[in-house]
């Protein structure tokens, strides 16, 4: 989980997770969808991602980081984490 904040608005971003429910379709417990969580508003949001993502995992750390001295360009660094794949 990454606690940031956009336009004044405090937002949660998660990413992965462990469900065991889906291991007899997947063969795996790990997810990797992406929620947004807005403190705010309490209110979740579930993002549709396309293209090169990580793989599902559970077990890991997530932080924000800023790509740039200026702190205009950020992006997120993933760490660890559990796959049964």
């Amino acid at each position: 989980m990454v606690n940031l904040q956009s336009n004044g608005e405090q937002l949660l971003v998660v990413y992965g997770g462990r469900n065991e429910s889906i291991f007899p379709l997947t063969c795996n417990v790990a997810l990797n969808d992406i929620c947004i969580y807005n403190i705010n508003k309490n209110m979740w949001e579930a993002l549709a991602l396309f293209g090169q993502m990580p793989c599902s995992r559970y077990s890991h750390f997530i932080t924000q980081y800023y790509v740039d001295s200026n702190y205009e360009t950020e992006g997120f660094l993933m760490l660890g984490g559990v796959n049964l794949k």
